[in-house]
């Protein structure tokens, strides 16, 4: 079974590029417009990967990976080598 790759991301030029990125490299994948619309969604099984916007309109990419570790404490630190969640705090202002 191919691993699955989940994508949030408002833009949905991002959405598509990611989504044949990901598919080129038989991965499976799943795009979200929203935060709210991948927390409504039904996962018939956990994504492996978890790729977020960070200014996404309504509940952040920094509130929903805060709410997936509280839920479930798996939910991976960092992504693509980034600063830790907390140090991007004054990049989720810079998006309202």
């Amino acid at each position: 079974m191919a691993k699955l790759v989940a994508v949030v991301d408002d833009d949905i030029s991002v959405r598509r590029s990611l989504d044949r990125l990901i598919r080129s490299a038989h991965l499976e994948v799943s795009v979200f417009a929203s935060a709210e619309e991948f927390l409504a969604s039904y996962h018939p099984r956990k994504a492996d990967c978890l790729i977020l916007d960070v200014c996404l309109p309504g509940i952040s990419g920094v509130e929903l990976h805060r709410h997936l570790q509280a839920v479930d404490g798996a939910v991976a630190e960092q992504v693509a080598r980034q600063p830790p969640i907390a140090a991007r705090e004054p990049e989720k202002r810079r998006c309202q």
